[in-house]
Order: structure tokens, then sequence, then C-alpha cells
């Protein structure tokens, strides 16, 4: 039989291949034979499966169900998003009534995109789908998202102002922008550093990755020009980067197995001693920070997600103080993000609390409509024009939040949800009556219809 040798190999072998299949597949091979139904329902493989969704299995008790979590988000996980809608940012019709961009709706019907992680840009929001297409909305299609098909498979992206870099499995790195898309490690400005470097941040005016042993490498716009060379030390050491944010003019890193936080002001000193700063430090237990940045804002969460510190554009010395908010810490963060004025973060209970600052009604916060609303917690700088959230409000759905992102003026997660409000575009649930070319007026009769 064929299938012979596929059985004669080792348990962790036979695993290490589980890992590089999708769920229909090891579905199927359990069906198969005694021996596959008792290695493919192995929780390592199911793990595995988890964790290639961004933050569905964090903070997960060791005895879940794997292999129902991972289904349950395959049949019922859902990409959200809200913010500022021109040029079809949101990846979805927008309407007054039923489908604002205020609040967070799902992205369901001919818009759904399978995400296994989420990143917002100034004027769109780039979508990974777990067959590695990156997905885009906003600015560059005008249109509902888009698949960037040049790139191939892709495993890893993050999103600034205006660009989205992207990771390949042949071990490329493309920047995705408004006009253009461009392989920054063939015949560009990374060519020398192909396979170099696994950190990589798109910022609010230039991208950069970093390298080991060679520093931070910043660009403005990923043409044919060489990019800048930050080379950072620590005493005689080159800095060891474990994780790192890129704002507006200066950059915040942390270094490997120590919770010191360190900042790097891009002001020309292409060679200096990082600039420790040093009312930044938490104790082991409750390290490493994990940082979040953009524009002026940047963030420290504790690994228990009880403590948080904020800076910003003024925190530049040795001896700065740490914007400490009471009503952040003790919280049990799982995740914190910032976009251009507006702030989000995902407690460990799987729901999404926002403040800041809203433009225009622009709906960022997902909050709905915030005009005319005062309070001690709701704050209207310029009435019709600007809102400010003074404390972080709860987000009002019926899902359980696995990831958020946020950046520019929009907002976006992925969740699990056992109900949600269908696409505009697929509005009718009625099975005796097929509408081929429906009309203006029909659909807004079907979509005044509906009672949930």
């Amino acid at each position: 039989m064929l299938s012979a040798p596929l059985l004669r190999l080792s348990l962790d072998i036979l695993i290490e291949i589980g890992s590089y299949l999708d769920s229909e597949d090891l579905l199927h091979l359990i069906q198969t034979c005694r021996q596959f139904h008792l290695v493919f329902e192995n929780k390592t493989v199911w793990l595995r499966l988890c964790k290639r969704i961004e933050g569905l299995a964090v903070g997960i008790p060791e005895q879940v169900d794997y292999k129902r979590l991972y289904l349950r988000w395959k049949k019922k996980g859902y990409v959200y998003t809200w913010g500022e809608k021109s040029w079809n940012r949101l990846g979805r019709l927008v309407s007054h009534t039923h489908f604002p961009h205020h609040k967070p709706i799902a992205l369901t019907g001919s818009y759904a995109v399978k995400a296994v992680q989420i990143a917002v840009g100034g004027y769109g929001i780039f979508l990974l789908n777990e067959d590695g297409k990156l997905h885009i909305t906003g600015k560059r299609t005008n249109s509902f998202s888009q698949v960037v098909s040049e790139l191939g498979f892709v495993y890893s992206i993050h999103a600034g102002r205006d660009y989205c870099l992207a990771m390949s499995d042949e071990g490329n790195l493309w920047q995705v922008g408004a006009n253009s898309t461009l392989c920054l490690t063939k015949d560009n400005v990374l060519s020398d550093y192909r396979g170099k470097f696994s950190i990589f941040r798109s910022g609010w005016d230039c991208l950069s990755v970093f390298v080991p042993q060679v520093g931070f490498l910043l660009w403005k716009s990923g043409t044919e020009s060489e990019p800048t060379v930050y080379k950072i030390y620590i005493g005689q050491d080159v800095v060891n980067v474990s994780d790192y944010v890129l704002c507006a003019g200066f950059l915040v890193f942390t270094i490997v197995n120590e919770s010191l936080v360190f900042r790097v002001d891009l002001d020309g000193n292409y060679e200096q001693q990082a600039k420790e700063l040093k009312n930044f430090r938490i104790s082991e237990g409750n390290g490493p920070w994990k940082l979040s940045g953009s524009f002026r804002t940047f963030s420290c969460l504790s690994g228990n997600g009880n403590t948080v510190y904020m800076g910003n554009e003024s925190t530049k010395e040795t001896d700065a103080k740490p914007i400490v908010h009471e009503f952040l810490q003790n919280q049990s963060i799982k995740r914190l993000v910032h976009g251009d004025y507006h702030h989000l973060l995902l407690k460990q209970d799987g729901s999404v609390w926002s403040w800041g600052m809203e433009l225009s009604n622009c709906g960022c916060l997902g909050l709905g409509t915030l005009y005319n609303q005062i309070g001690d917690n709701v704050l209207i700088d310029v009435p019709g024009r600007r809102v400010t959230v003074l404390r972080p409000q709860r987000v009002s759905w019926n899902a359980t939040c696995i990831s958020i992102a946020a950046g520019g003026w929009q907002s976006a997660m992925m969740a699990i949800s056992d109900k949600v409000l269908p696409d505009a575009m697929e509005p009718a649930r009625m099975t005796g009556l097929s509408l081929t070319h429906a009309s203006v007026p029909v659909l807004h009769f079907l979509r005044s219809r509906r009672t949930d």
C-alpha cells in the first residue's frame, strides 16, 4: 500500500507533517485509519494550527481543546472593521442605518476574509489570510478588499502610515503601498541583508528592519537609495534587540532577556550609545515588556497585562517618567494598540475598550455616534469636529475578540461570534425568492425589513 511507508514514520515526524496541513486535510486523515486518528488528534498538532492565528492561543489554559477552538474559529471567526470610511478603507459597504462606520461590523459574504493577522495603516486595512494571501482595502484600490497577487505566500505583516511590510516564505520582504508593490530584497535596498533579519517595522514616515550585529536599517520610500544604518551600542557591544516600535522621528526597543526599555532619536547620529529610559524598568517576574506604538505614542505592557507605561515624543531623557494611567493598571490586558490619536485595548476576557480622539465623527473608537455626548468621560473639544473620550469605554458587540489593530483613523479586530450581522450587499435570508440583479428600491426595501 502507498500509505505503508507513511505509517512507519515516527510520531514526531508525523506531527511535524501535520503542522503543514489545514484542518480539512487533518480531519480526512483522522477518518482514514486508527493510527492516523491517534496521531492527528494530538493536541500538539491543533495547537500549532491555533498559533497560526494571531491571538487565538494567547492566554488559553493548557487543558483547552485546541481542535475544538481551531474549528470554532474556522466556522465563526470574522474580521470586524470601523472608523474612517473614505476610499472604502473598511473593506465593506457602509450606510448610515444597518451598516455604520462608527461601530464594529463583520466582513461577511463576498467581502469575507478568513484572516490570521490584521494590520491597519493610515489609508487602509491589511488582511493576511490562512492561505498566505495579502488583502488590502482603502486608498490603493478605492474598492473593497483585493488580493496583492505579486507577493506569493506571506506569513507576517506590519503596517505603518503609508506602507505595509510583508515577509514571504522565500525570505523576501515586500513593501506594499497605495501606488506600488516593491520587493526590497531583490536588487533593491535590502538585497545584501536577505535572510539576516526577522524583525521589521513600518512607521509614520519611514520603514525599517533590525539586523543583528549591524543595527537598525531605515529608508524613506524603498527606492533604489541605500538605507541609513543606525548602529546602537550598550557599552562596547552592539545591541541585540528582541522587539521595537518605530514612531515619528524615534524608535523604542527592548533587548533580549531583559525588561529594559531604550530609545533612539533618528536625528542623524548614526553611531550612538543606547539611551535607557530608566524609569521604565520592570521586575523580571512581570516582564518582559510587550511594545506597541504609532505616530507619537508608544506603550509598554507587562507580561501579566497588569502594568502599562506609556510615552511620547517628549519622553526622551534617561530619567523621564512614564505616563501611568491608573485606569490601565491591573486590568489583565492582553493587547494594547494605537492609532494616530486613538487607542484600543483587548482584555483577557475578550472584551475591547477604546479611548482617545475622533475627528469629524470618523468612528475610529467604535462607540457609536458621539455627537452631543458630554460627561466625565467624554469631552467635546470642537462641536461637530472633534470629540475626545478621556477613559476607556467598552465597545459594544456580540463576539469574543482574539486580536486588535489600529492605525490612522481606523480600527479592526478578529473575533469569534455565534451571530454576526450579515453583509450589506447580501441582505436577504429569504429562501423562496431569488434576485439576480436587484434594483436600488428593492434592496432598500429588503434592508428596511430586517429585524436583527
